[in-house]
């Protein structure tokens, strides 16, 4: 058990809560300098599932099944694979592309470049690079996010397509870190502290979210994205 775990659960699900992205790029790489992947993965992953009843709750009445069924098919393909990179991976290249990943996002995101419409058909390829990610990392948000902002989805169902996909895909992750064995009693400690550390980031985040400006706070997430992964790239390749 450690006690760090607590200021970096409570600044990542205070952003999610106020910016609706972000927990797992912000959190991931300080949980897996902290704790280790084999620690910090599952763990972070059946935080991320406890939130995600929370959320579904908050959007149940928002998310069509018929909007995520291929992205799910996707995910199913991706999660296994992401389970392989992840444990075939050396520290140093696990933490330089994760590095890479929430860079390129964050980039993406401040640019503001859209991807144009696209078919249904589409998801899947999205949500199989969103099950790798989720698998890996636990950050599969961003294929799916970028798919998303191509549907003419209203915001309240967008939230909640996203939110249904990412419940139903954190049980297969979860499962997958149950045949690998890692569900360990590190985990589990640390995943006790997550939980309440978690429940009060968001109290706090929904508290406060209506004084906050979203525009201006989303430019500042994205820039500390930015500083993240830089700092994660820069600490493996700097000379030794």
């Amino acid at each position: 058990m450690n006690f760090l775990v607590i200021p970096i659960i409570f600044l990542a699900m205070f952003i999610q809560s106020l910016a609706g992205f972000g927990s797992a790029l912000i959190a991931m790489p300080m949980l897996i300098a902290l704790l280790g992947p084999d620690a910090a993965r599952p763990a972070f992953a059946l935080m991320g599932q406890t939130a995600g009843i929370l959320f579904l709750l908050k959007y149940r009445d928002d998310w069509k099944f018929v909007d995520i069924r291929m992205a799910l098919v996707g995910t199913l393909v991706g999660i296994p694979i992401g389970a392989w990179i992840a444990g075939v991976l050396s520290e140093d290249a696990f933490m330089l592309l994760l590095g890479i990943i929430v860079l390129a996002y964050a980039i993406y995101a401040l640019v503001g470049f859209t991807l144009p419409e696209m078919h249904t058909r589409w998801s899947s390829v999205f949500g199989a690079f969103s099950g790798i990610l989720h698998s890996a990392y636990n950050v599969g948000g961003p294929p799916l996010v970028m798919y998303a902002t191509t549907q003419d989805w209203q915001a309240r169902r967008f939230k909640g397509n996203l939110q249904a996909i990412f419940f139903l895909m954190g049980f297969f992750v979860i499962a997958t870190h149950v045949i690998e064995g890692r569900m360990s009693d590190v985990v589990f400690q640390n995943y006790l502290l997550m939980v309440p550390t978690m429940m009060v980031a968001l109290w706090c985040g929904f508290r406060v979210e209506k004084y906050i400006a979203q525009p201006i706070f989303r430019k500042v997430v994205l820039g500390l994205l930015v500083c993240i992964g830089l700092s994660l790239i820069y600490g493996v390749l700097q000379p030794v």
